[in-house]
This record gives structure tokens, sequence and C-alpha cells, in this order.
């Protein structure tokens, strides 16, 4: 906290709050200890005064030593932008608090980060930080007497954008704090004794390294997996309104907290690190249903039986917080994905703000529907006279570092698509054109990104087959003409159990790329077409198949069949702009920017790229093309 501009009364103030907070069990005593320690007033003779823990007798700082005495001059604050308020996060079975400072409502806007995870985590180096933007003169000069902080906290401001940051030094006894990079003061207490022999874990990641792009995505890439905890905080600021803020603990030590798709505080600490995967619950998803004011929180879990499920929804997440109360649904079918209809195969309660859990008279259905590892979820119901209409995404609760789902079902915005060139580019190293993310809205993470190819079918200058090509199977027809190139056909007299044809072109992509092209298609419900990549021989052949006429998608790899799903990500009758990116272990498809199934990448070297069209039924399929890009690392 800052001495400078925090007033006695505003200290006194937050002391009284945090000893009604502790008194009631809702704050812990190493976060009442932490908080009250922050609760400090610089005087007109530039002494500093601090609160006693459990009293709140004031002790100021002179000549090295702190006594116990009065304030005489109450002034108030030198500047009016300060507002100290205990942020308190209220948790399912414990509790925990932080402090965080706010700016007016007029101050400058919450600073946006990047639009593309690009951020590495490197071993400490002093030679690099003259390369890393996000340090002060004085975190540069603590860097060069301490070394880099052991543990360390972050807080943003959500009027202004401010940072505070909290370095911890174990093995020194300090604790440093900085406002925006400005060095605030500190605590400090008798190191412990170390172990000699005993190594002292550097941290998942350090601060500088978040703030470079403070998203949640970037957390977990660095600090994760991530595993769900409670969304019942309250966060001053941050949710006062229907935001849904939820606490995450993250694997490689400590924890951040999320409002919708923003990244609101993160403590790392590889003290304690622990194997989430022991953790988890299977079958628990997150995410959030409706947009703007009537936006709910949303959990889906299993039941108490086999073969059911309980969906729970409110605003600003579980119904322990002050707005409103929670709905319960209780769901029973053979699988998750279905409908549900209240009063039928499904049940309706509501949780008050005390816990309790009583029935509620309800009607209306409930759709669930499996978009590769996430589900969608459609919600027309009225629950104890009030009505629900709203539709959403809830994903994995264990949020993985590769895994695009969660941050897309919290709300996380995901980039643009990039500027393109405009001119065709050929597959020449003179051609390329560098950005610092491909232009799918699925990005794998990776700091720089190379446009190989740009294929507007205006010309062939890439070699694309075209002409007719018969088999006993089908008739297929291609054809580069008007800015787009199309595939036409028609069922021949053989039969086959997964009935499609295609055409490719040889190109040297490698294991990591961006690869998306808008397929436009004409047949019936049964017809489709798709994006080809395949390794070297067509080796390892993946295709993300789309059907606009039912909007529903499929993902095949190597000889296995896959399974048609519906996704409202397909337009319908519309052109679909489908993506297939990897990050070298990853493979992830997306529909028009929405991630909609994952695959293990089985370090898949593209070398060829094609489109695909299906066949089989009694209407000819059509299928063009147009906008291909393939972006390399």
């Amino acid at each position: 906290m800052d001495p400078e501009t925090l007033t006695f009364a505003q200290a006194e103030q937050s002391f009284a709050e945090l000893e009604r907070l502790r008194r009631a069990g809702q704050l812990g005593p190493a976060d009442y200890a932490r908080c009250v320690n922050a609760l400090r007033v610089r005087d007109e003779e530039g002494h500093i005064w601090m609160l006693q823990e459990g009293t709140g007798q004031w002790f100021v700082h002179r000549d090295g030593f702190w006594a116990e005495a009065t304030p005489v001059v109450r002034r108030p604050g030198r500047h009016r932008w300060w507002l100290l308020v205990a942020a308190i996060v209220i948790v399912l079975g414990g509790s925990a608090a932080t402090a965080v400072l706010l700016r007016r409502a007029e101050a400058d806007p919450l600073r946006q980060a990047p639009a593309a995870c690009g951020i590495e985590h490197y071993p400490y180096d002093p030679d690099r930080l003259d390369r890393t933007n996000p340090l002060s003169d004085d975190q540069r000069t603590v860097l060069a007497l301490n070394g880099p902080p052991q543990a360390f906290t972050l807080a943003f401001d959500p009027l202004s954008g401010a940072v505070i940051e909290e370095w911890t030094y174990y093995t020194l006894g300090q604790q440093l704090t900085f406002l925006d990079g400005a060095y605030q003061g500190g605590i400090e207490a008798p190191p412990p004794q170390i172990v000699p022999g005993v190594t002292i874990p550097a941290p998942a990641m350090y601060p500088w390294e978040v703030l470079q792009e403070p998203r949640p995505a970037c957390v977990v890439r660095m600090a994760g997996p991530a595993l769900f905890l409670t969304s019942a905080l309250v966060l001053p600021g941050w949710n006062d309104d229907t935001e849904v803020a939820r606490l995450w603990m993250l694997a490689g030590g400590g924890t951040m907290i999320t409002v919708d798709g923003r990244l609101a505080v993160v403590s790392i600490d590889p003290g304690v690190a622990l194997d989430l995967e022991e953790y988890r619950v299977s079958g628990l998803f997150v995410g959030a249903l409706g947009e703007g004011p009537d936006r709910l929180g949303a959990i889906l879990s299993p039941g108490e039986e086999m073969g059911t499920y309980r969906l729970s929804f409110s605003p600003r997440g579980q119904g322990t917080t002050r707005v409103g109360t929670e709905v319960v649904l209780d769901l029973e079918g053979p699988s998750l994905a279905g409908e549900y209809i209240l009063g039928a195969n499904a049940r309706a309660g509501l949780v008050n703000r005390d816990g309790l859990e009583a029935s509620a008279p309800a009607s209306g259905t409930v759709s669930i529907i499996r978009v590769g590892d996430a589900f969608e979820i459609r919600l027309d119901v009225r629950v104890d006279n009030r009505t629900y209409q709203a539709s959403g995404m809830v994903a994995d609760g264990l949020w993985r570092s590769w895994d695009r789902l969660p941050g897309l079902a919290l709300g996380e915005t995901w980039p643009p698509v990039a500027r393109r060139a405009t001119q065709v580019q050929p597959t020449t190293a003179t051609a390329t054109q560098e950005a610092e993310s491909p232009p799918t809205q699925t990005p794998p993470p990776g700091p720089r990104w190379r446009l190989l190819l740009q294929e507007p079918f205006d010309s062939n200058v890439n070699e694309w087959p075209t002409g007719v090509r018969d088999s006993a199977k089908v008739h297929l027809t291609a054809e580069l003409a008007q800015g787009r190139y199309s595939l036409l056909t028609e069922t021949g007299t053989g039969a086959t159990s997964w009935p499609w044809a295609g055409q490719t072109i040889a190109v040297s992509v490698g294991p990591r790329f961006s690869i998306s092209v808008d397929a436009t298609q004409t047949g019936d419900a049964t017809s489709y077409c798709g994006l080809y990549v395949a390794g070297e021989k067509h080796a390892g052949r993946t295709v993300l198949f789309v059907s606009s006429l039912s909007s529903s998608f499929a993902v095949l790899y190597g000889e296995r069949e896959p399974e048609w799903e519906p996704s409202s990500s397909v337009q319908s009758g519309q052109a679909n702009r489908l993506s297939v990116v990897s990050d070298g272990s990853e493979i992830v498809f997306s529909a028009n920017g929405v991630p909609v199934a994952t695959l293990d990448a089985h370090e898949l070297d593209v070398q060829w790229v094609g489109v695909v069209a299906s066949y089989g039924s009694s209407t000819p399929t059509h299928c063009s093309f147009d906008d291909l890009e393939i972006w390399v690392e």
C-alpha cells in the first residue's frame, strides 16, 4: 500500500473491517496479518506508522525502532486518487483476502493485453532484463541487489490498470511492494534457517513475464495446469455487477483469480506446487451462459448417482454471493449430451445465501451439445417464476496449457484475423511476411510467425490440380475460376464407408503451423467439405469436415472413423472458416474462430495441404474454397 496517500482514518476503517472478518471466521490468520501489515501511513515528518495486529494500537518507526504512539494530526490525504478497500475472497470451506488500490473511474482505462499469447518463461538471466520492457528502474535496482523474487503477487486495478506487485524473498526475510513499478516500501523479518544442501525452487514464471501479456491463458501456459476451485468470490471493483470471478489453483505453485475473461490477481509460489491431476474432479466443467447484464456463471458436474448430472448457475457465480440465488438443475440421462425436460428427466432447486437448498417449481428445457472436449449449453427454463434464456459453453475445470476451450468458455477475447497481404505469396523465402501471431482465432503459442503461403485463388501459381478425375467410386471435377477453387463430386458405382475426395499440393509446413480456408457448400444434408493436412507420403492424414447444411463437424485422423457432432459455431448455409492449428504437441480444430475439437499431434510434420468434398448421396456436392493461408513458426 502507498503510505504517501493513505490517511490514518482510512487505515483505521480498513483495520476495523479486517477485524470483523477475522472474528467472523472469513479471514485466516496469515491473510489477516498480511493485510494489516499493508496498512501503513507516512506522517508530515516522513515517519511510517502502522497498526498492531489484534489491538489496533498505532506504532511509529523512528531512529530504526518501532515505538507505541498516538498520531497527533490526522490529516487528509494529499491526493484524492486512492481508496483502500478490502477485496475479500470468500471461498467455500475456507477464506482468503487481499487488498487492492483503486483509482478514480475517470483515470486511464484498463490496459488491454495483446491478442496472441506469445510469451515464454526463461530462467533468470540479468543480461536478458535489458530487453524486458515491464521493469522499472526501481525493480532493476532490486534485482541487481537481491536477484529474482522467490514468490510474488500481482493485483490489477480494474478501473485504471494500475498494477500492485508484491515480491517476496524468503531467504532474505523481505517482502517488497511496487505500484506501477515504483517502490512503495517493504516488510522485513528474520530470515529462516535454510537446511544445507536444500535448493529453493524457482517460480514457474516471473512478474515481468506476466506483465508482458497479463492474460489467464498465458498464466496457465507457464504455471499451469489450473484447477478451478470456486466462483463464490466478491472482488470489489471487479465483479460489482454480474461479472463472474473464479479462483484457480496453479500446478506450478500459487493461485489466480479471473473475472470473466480477464486476469485480476495472480500469486506465484513454487513452495506450494501440486500435481493437480490428483485433485481434479472428473466431469467438472465451468463457463458462462448469456452476455451482458444477463450473464450467468455456470458449473456442470457429476451428480450423486451414476447417470445424473448437476448444472448450477447464478449471477456473479455460485449462490453464496450477495446478488441473487443460485439455481441448480439436476439432470438424468444415459449420457451428458442430450435434451432435458424439467418435470420429466430434470428437476430444479434454489440455493439461498446461507447455502441451503430447496426444490423450486420449474418448466422448460436444457439442451447440452458436445463440442469437442467441451459442451455447449442452451437454456430455456422458468424457475420460481423467473425466466432464464441463455446459451454458452462450459469447458474442463482442469485448464491445461494447450487447451483453448476454457478461455473461450470464460469469455476471454480471442484475437481478430490478422491483416492479410495484398499480393499472392508463393512459397518462396523472399515472399514471406512476419507477424506476432498467426491469423486464426485459435493460435498456438509462439512469439513469431511467418506467412508461408497465401492463396486467394486468382491465379494458379501454386499448381492446384484441375480437370476431371474418374474412378469407380467418384467423378471429381476440380476447377479454379473467379477467385475460387471448386470441387464438384458425383457418386460412381463403387461403395465406401466414408465417402470423400479432394485435391492437394505439396508444401513443406512442419510440425508447428496454422492453416485456414473459407469453405462454401451446396448439396444435400449429408454432404460436407473439409480442410486436409498430412505428412510425408500422406501419412497421418488429418481432416476437419464441416457441413453447413446440418451445422455439424467431424474430425478424421488416420484410419479412425470420425463421429459427427452438431455445433452452433458452424454457420448454416454460409461460408465457414476452417482452421487447423498445431503447436507441435496438440492440434486444435476451429470453425469460424471457435475451437471445436483437439487432438494429439503425434509429431505430425505436414508436407501436404488440400481441400476435400464428400460424395455418396444422390445429389452432387459442390465445395468452393477461398483465402487459404498457411502460417509457420
